[in-house]
């Protein structure tokens, strides 16, 4: 399953239930979408390093993360 847009919005603050999830997800954040992302999973400062970053996440929610932009 692909989840971007409005899908990562509702998913902020629910990381737990995606980790869980039956089956493999692949995020799309923007870095905004990534930071509140992060916010719900971690207390911890948001990586400056971009790859660093969406390697985070993607070990935090144990999800495939496509952190768009440049």
């Amino acid at each position: 399953m692909v989840v971007d847009a409005d899908g990562l919005n509702a998913l902020s603050g629910h990381l737990v239930a995606v980790k869980q999830a039956g089956g493999p997800r692949v995020l799309t954040p923007h870095p905004g979408e990534a930071k509140r992302l992060w916010a719900g999973l971690s207390k911890s400062a948001w990586p400056s390093d971009r790859r660093e970053a969406g390697l985070a996440l993607a070990r935090g929610c144990g999800q495939t993360i496509v952190l768009k932009g440049a």
